[in-house]
């Protein structure tokens, strides 16, 4: 299938802040396909989780889609009316699993309620006693009995809390699934359990992913393709075991260096220095004043997208020298 499902071209989403913008999402662009998923990996405040949001339109009130386009299966949705987002698009057609279970879910409220209330919100059409049958499916397939669904969030699990929130993403069917650190604060092996159920679920449902997060091991997991973020643009992209094989920009080769190693005696190293401020990104490339492979160039000149391979670019003066 040649097809794209999702399209996002020069999306740029910025954040009004005392004493100017945030630009969080600076420039990206990506495709997916049915069925294909994609791994966006990076540190905290590169904003990834504000790309996530855009993709549906669901950026917060002080926040903005200032240019782009995101076009899911020839709709242009970054085009549409709030209603009609609601009704068409949001948990039905792209649904996302937002990050820390723990937060998302109300504590006052069964997760039978709030499931069905999700339920309500984006498909009213569906009765009552067809929205429970729908919360009792959604629960069994993350391995949840119906016991949880009169049971508070307290009395869950952390890692029964994730399924579900996730239970409540894939409730309509959705054909794409937004996974925001999807196991963040869970131990290795609920962790496990969680990815693998949903590279089950993506195989059985044909779901088109999109996996946000900060660790590299758990990208390895689950992605087709790996976008690598930084300052909020996209500085490498390509197909798993391109970027796990050969890294071209250092920021992804530091990223993978810094992963403790099980054999040999290599040290442990770290990325120095701090992310910039969105407020005022560095002139040139914005990762310059933190790589140790910097030259002149890389402090006036913006370097632009080189093409590696069909589907893998990076965004680096240096692509083609021996650095490491």
């Amino acid at each position: 299938m040649n097809k794209f499902l999702l399209k996002v071209e020069g999306l740029r989403t910025y954040y009004d802040v005392e004493g100017g913008e945030v630009k969080a999402v600076d420039g990206v662009d990506f495709s997916l396909k049915k069925g294909e998923s994609l791994g966006i990996v990076g540190e905290s405040g590169c904003g990834k989780t504000t790309l996530g949001y855009s993709i549906i339109n669901f950026v917060p009130p002080n926040g903005k889609i200032a240019k782009g386009r995101i076009q899911f299966d020839d709709m242009n949705i970054s085009a549409m009316p709030e209603a009609e987002l609601r009704k068409r698009i949001r948990w039905k057609k792209i649904s996302m699993i937002f990050q820390e279970a723990m937060n998302c879910l109300n504590p006052f409220y069964t997760v039978g309620n709030q499931m069905i209330e999700t339920l309500q919100i984006h498909a009213p059409e569906i009765k009552r006693d067809e929205a429970e049958e729908l919360v009792r499916r959604s629960l069994k397939t993350m391995d949840l009995g119906t016991d949880v669904i009169d049971m508070y969030p307290h009395e869950l699990s952390g890692g029964m809390k994730q399924r579900v929130v996730i239970a409540m993403g894939l409730m309509l069917d959705p054909e794409i699934v937004i996974a925001d650190e999807p196991t963040s604060a869970l131990d290795v092996i609920i962790q496990a359990r969680i990815l693998n159920m949903l590279k089950n679920l993506q195989r059985k449902l044909e779901l088109s992913l999109i996996l946000i997060t900060h660790d590299l091991s758990i990208i390895s997991e689950v992605a087709d393709y790996v976008a690598v973020m930084y300052a909020g643009e996209f500085i490498e992209y390509g197909p798993l075991y391109e970027i796990y094989k050969c890294q071209s920009h250092p920021y992804t080769h530091l990223l993978f260096e810094s992963i403790p190693k099980m054999m040999g005696k290599q040290s442990l190293r770290y990325i120095p220095g701090i992310p910039p401020n969105l407020k005022s990104p560095p002139y040139g490339c914005r990762f310059h004043p933190r790589c140790p492979y910097a030259i002149e160039k890389c402090k006036v000149k913006e370097p632009t997208r080189t093409k590696l391979t069909k589907n893998h670019y990076a965004k680096c003066h240096r692509i083609g020298e021996k650095l490491w």
